[in-house]
């Protein structure tokens, strides 16, 4: 029964805390695919942040210090500096105000943290996180990807996100990159069964956006799926009647996978609780996501839906003229869907993809786009769905080194030219 447990639910000798030693070998190992993902996104992404902040320059006469630090950024920076509102305040209408506390805590808690030690200027320390954690999350793709698709899929991968949707995002003062880089090794956990680091990695996960509702509901499935699993292997020794010691060992294990699952969402139900507890009405966070601009609800995609056929008649449905920040999010979040279905085909049929990192890509895009939220903001929220770019790049590793070269480049500069017309001339945020 032993050997039966250890295959389903992984060695289980102490050395499985030694999370410094394990995470060092995962990265070197393989044929040192982690760090040559790293240094590609570092170089991929690097070329990309330059013609974008070049356009900018150029196009916008916006600096790159102005660039790296918009929209979100400035509420970021706000939030380090001065903490949260303590009060909700309201249009002469009686609507809640746009209100900082629909921001986690963790970001700008971070960049506060970093300034006062290196002393940074706090958008400085915004950016430099957001990109640690952007090659965190490249090293974390590609050594996902490489056991099942290859090194040159695993790289093609990481390069495909390095430049494709909203990719500037990712070196700005936005979160986007670090809910990214605690996805990507939430699952990689989860792949290894290592149930105490994807448990500590999604609690800060929700400390971060509430896009990590689609982390914890992946470690949920997963934890649950595992536990019926480590069940029936219980089940199976104790009619075999063997050793006590392997049923105690069954036991910690079960009990370790119901941890998991109950401790997962503790992260955004702390922060939840907090505002509840802070602005005496338990949906505050809800309520100031409400308000005029916002408008962010769970209606379960019926806002999506109109604003989807309202491009095909240019109606928009009432929200007046389709815009060209409407048309540059269809342009992502098409293809986004349709690599969702392919995932989900893959997910019923193969499983090629690593099936943890496919419930989260799915549960992730159905999640934003099943939100009343802006529309041009929606493909930010798939950053952290990075198995989208692992299908497109398993098809690109069976063709020609120049054809891989040519779909990079060309996925790269369209971004270029949505991020920069997002950042410098839409006037609503990315």
């Amino acid at each position: 029964m032993y050997q039966a447990i250890v295959e389903s639910q992984g060695d289980l000798q102490p050395e499985r805390n030694r999370l410094v030693t394990r995470l060092l070998a995962a990265t070197v190992g393989r044929g040192s695919t982690g760090w040559a993902a790293g240094y590609l996104y570092a170089a991929a992404h690097g070329v990309y942040m330059a013609v974008v902040l070049a356009v900018l320059a150029v196009h916008e006469h916006m600096s790159p210090a102005r660039a790296l630090q918009r929209w979100d950024g400035l509420i970021y920076q706000r939030i380090a500096a001065h903490g949260y509102q303590s009060h909700f305040t309201y249009y002469p209408d009686g609507k809640p105000t746009r209100m900082d506390i629909a921001f986690f805590p963790l970001y700008p808690f971070a960049m506060r943290a970093l300034s006062t030690v290196t002393r940074l200027p706090l958008e400085a320390s915004g950016v430099l996180i957001s990109v640690l954690a952007g090659i965190a999350a490249a090293v974390g793709i590609a050594l996902l990807v490489e056991p099942r698709f290859g090194r040159t899929t695993a790289l093609l991968s990481v390069a495909l996100w390095a430049v494709g949707v909203d990719a500037m995002i990712q070196s700005m003062v936005y979160v986007q990159s670090l809910i990214a880089a605690f996805a990507v090794w939430t699952v990689i956990a989860l792949v290894r069964r290592r149930w105490g680091l994807a448990t500590v990695l999604v609690v800060l996960a929700g400390l971060c956006h509430s896009t990590a509702v689609a982390l914890v509901a992946t470690v949920e499935v997963v934890a649950l799926l595992n536990l019926v699993r480590v069940v029936r292997v219980v089940r199976r020794g104790r009619e075999a009647r063997e050793s006590a010691t392997a049923e105690r060992r069954g036991a910690r294990s079960v009990a370790g996978l119901v941890a998991t699952a109950a401790v997962a969402p503790l992260g955004i139900v702390a922060y939840w609780t907090f505002l509840a507890l802070r602005f005496h009405r338990w949906d505050a966070w809800f309520y100031a996501e409400s308000a005029p601009g916002w408008d962010s609800k769970l209606d379960l995609g019926k806002y999506s839906v109109k604003t989807l056929l309202s491009q095909l008649d240019g109606s928009d449905l009432g929200h007046g003229t389709v815009t060209e920040a409407h048309l540059i999010a269809t342009l992502w979040i098409v293809p986004a869907v349709v690599i969702c279905l392919l995932l989900a085909r893959d997910l019923l049929r193969g499983r090629r993809v690593p099936w943890q990192l496919s419930v989260l890509t799915i549960v992730t895009v159905a999640l934003a786009l099943g939100d009343s939220g802006p529309w041009a903001g929606k493909p930010r929220f798939f950053i952290p769905a990075v198995g989208l770019a692992v299908l497109p790049a398993a098809w690109l590793a069976r063709r020609s080194a120049v054809t891989r070269g040519l779909v990079v480049t060309v996925v790269g500069a369209v971004s270029v030219l949505c991020c920069a017309f997002m950042i410098g001339v839409s006037p609503v945020a990315p």
